[in-house]
Parts: structure tokens; C-alpha cells; sequence
């Protein structure tokens, strides 16, 4: 198991902030196919959801089933329960800051049948969460920024 965290601040309400990460539909939108293929969301009773996502890792194209649970507005947990990488588990804390929201992220990658590949992809992991992660910061401010002027 490698584990990686990211930080960073997004210039938003707390509510706003959880509301859109979660939210399936935007991952695809925003990552423009470079890694989400898609996501098909199976069930979700607006707290926990369960969801098929087909990523694009390294020039190959992984499907995983994943659930999210949401809890309102301070946290997010995200678990790999198929595919290549099962057993993977995201947490996302929220909390307010000076500027807005922060985010500390942390990536629990567990890759159990391709120990070889486990360095480059806990790399390609972490850049596409950064990048990912990037998007979301974007989008959310240009949203919050217009929603007050």
C-alpha cells in the first residue's frame, strides 16, 4: 500500500465545495475524457452512492466499482470495492479557512495483483487526482466568483 496527501485551499463556502466534488457527473465533465472514460452511478440515496467508473491509466482503459459516502459538510470516503486497484480508499476532510474551504486529501492506493506497476501508477495516481483535484478548484471559484458579483 502507497499513501499520498494533497492540500489545498478552494475560495468557496464549505457546502458549495462538498456539493460539487461529490457530485459524479462533473469528474467526467470536467477531467474532458483524459482520465474518466465515464461513470455510471448504480445507486445513491444522497448520502451513501455506488458508482462504475471506467479510467484511462497509462494508455489503458481499468473499470472499478466504487462507493462514496458523503457526510455533510465536513467529510468524504471513497472505496475501490473492484477492479485493478480494490482495496483503494480515499478520505476527503473539508474544513473552513480564512479563504474559503480546505481540502486534505489522502490516497490509501492498493494494488494487489501488479506489484510491478505500483510505483508508476501511485505516480499517474496522484497527478490525476492533483489534476482532478486542479479542475475542481477552477470550476468551483469561477461558479462562487460569479454566484457574488
Amino acid at each position: 500500500m502507497r499513501v499520498a496527501e494533497i492540500s489545498m485551499t478552494v475560495n468557496a463556502p464549505r457546502e458549495m465545495v462538498v456539493r460539487e466534488i461529490a457530485d459524479y457527473a462533473r469528474t467526467r465533465i470536467l477531467s474532458k475524457g483524459r482520465h474518466v472514460q465515464s461513470c455510471e452511478v448504480l445507486e445513491d440515496d444522497g448520502t451513501t452512492s455506488i458508482a462504475v467508473w471506467r479510467i484511462k491509466v497509462l494508455c489503458f482503459v481499468f473499470e472499478a466499482k466504487n462507493r462514496q459516502i458523503v457526510t455533510m459538510p465536513e467529510s468524504q470516503t471513497n472505496e475501490v470495492l473492484t477492479g485493478m486497484a480494490r482495496g483503494t480508499y480515499e478520505t476527503v476532510i473539508y474544513s473552513d479557512s480564512g479563504k474559503g474551504t480546505r481540502i486534505d486529501y489522502k490516497l490509501e492506493l492498493r494494488i494487489p495483483r501488479f506489484k510491478l506497476l505500483e510505483i508508476p501508477l501511485i505516480w499517474f495516481a496522484i497527478r490525476m487526482t492533483r489534476n482532478l483535484l486542479m479542475d475542481d478548484k477552477r470550476d468551483i471559484e469561477a461558479k462562487y466568483s460569479g454566484m457574488k458579483g
